[in-house]
């Protein structure tokens, strides 16, 4: 204590924050200079613990108060940790460069997901097409490859969804992979075709992007519609079966395993299609298709390989046909 006041006891932290959420910025380079609820680590409020996202260096760079946010720096807030990286995402996230260069420049991990977790900073710069948050934080050492848990796809994928062309040309000048996919199977130029983003493809395209991969999603659309003639022309051009359904994480060989449609399930495993890969619930093809009796298509993933999951689901019918 000085004074009679406690620097860093929750109520002064809960002040400095305060302050800054009111917008009252000279109040909190005040009380940032004043060392006042700068250094508070473990505190409550209530029932509740804040975290990180509503700590007083977090709400500066969220706001943009860059002046704000070099006092609480100089003060000696650790922005090289998880709170850092809280503080560079809501930067980003909100589109203030100049926050940003600060935290990175005082020491901030531009690979860091801070709270919560799921995305990095890069991977909100490329989604919100923010090429000159892409430059400054590629400046600074961020991975141009790093999947982003949340959206299960890396930085590429996501501004190629997007149509952001010079996001794209950035990441790309950096190494970002072509071949990447996400939880889906779909490459950056599989998702820029879905969108419509013709610039996007012919940059990724002329970058070495394979041509069939524009053509994903069209492959997904047929074995969802049972469609024989477009998925034999569609593999025969190259596309590669390696798909899943958001929604389920199903791959191609299990849709036409549910549906029992034995003529698709054929083309695919011709294609090298994965009968061993598993949903979003851990059943593979061989379990749907047992589940919803289609005992030629069981037969067929035998034939081609599939495993028996011993989850008891189907397992007799399986066992039957196998024996």
């Amino acid at each position: 204590a000085d004074g009679g006041v406690n620097r860093q006891s929750a109520a002064s932290h809960s002040a400095l924050r305060a302050a800054i959420e009111k917008g009252h910025i000279e109040l909190a380079r005040m009380l940032a200079r004043a060392n006042v609820g700068v250094h508070v680590t473990r505190f409550r409020e209530g029932s509740t613990t804040p975290t990180d996202w509503s700590s007083p260096v977090t709400l500066a760079a969220r706001h943009g108060y860059t002046d704000l946010l070099k006092e609480l720096i100089t003060a000696g807030v650790n922005v090289r940790g998880n709170a850092g990286g809280t503080a560079l995402r809501a930067a980003v996230e909100n589109g203030h460069g100049e926050a940003a260069r600060i935290l990175l420049e005082a020491g901030t991990d531009p690979n860091g997901e801070g709270q919560p977790v799921g995305v990095t900073p890069l991977g909100l710069a490329a989604a919100r097409g923010d090429a000159v948050m892409v430059v400054e934080l590629l400046q600074h050492g961020a991975d141009p490859n790093a999947i982003q848990r949340r959206e299960g796809a890396p930085p590429l994928i996501l501004a190629a969804r997007g149509g952001h062309l010079e996001a794209v040309r950035l990441l790309l000048a950096r190494g970002a992979s072509l071949e990447a996919r996400d939880r889906s199977g779909l490459t950056a130029g599989a998702r820029a075709a879905e969108g419509g983003h013709d610039a996007v493809v012919a940059l990724l395209t002329a970058a070495g992007a394979r041509p069939a991969d524009t053509r994903s999603t069209e492959l997904l659309r047929a074995v969802q519609n049972g469609v024989l003639a477009n998925v034999r022309e569609l593999l025969a051009a190259g596309v590669d079966p390696i798909l899943k359904e958001d929604r389920n994480g199903r791959t191609l060989l299990m849709l036409a395993s549910l549906e029992g449609r034995l003529e698709i399930l054929s083309a695919l495993l011709r294609s090298r299609a994965d009968p061993n890969l598993a949903d979003a619930a851990g059943q593979n093809a061989l379990t749907l298709a047992a589940i919803r009796g289609h005992d030629n298509i069981v037969r067929a993933l035998l034939a081609a390989g599939a495993q028996v999951l011993d989850d008891g689901r189907g397992n007799a019918l399986i066992g039957a046909l196998a024996g």
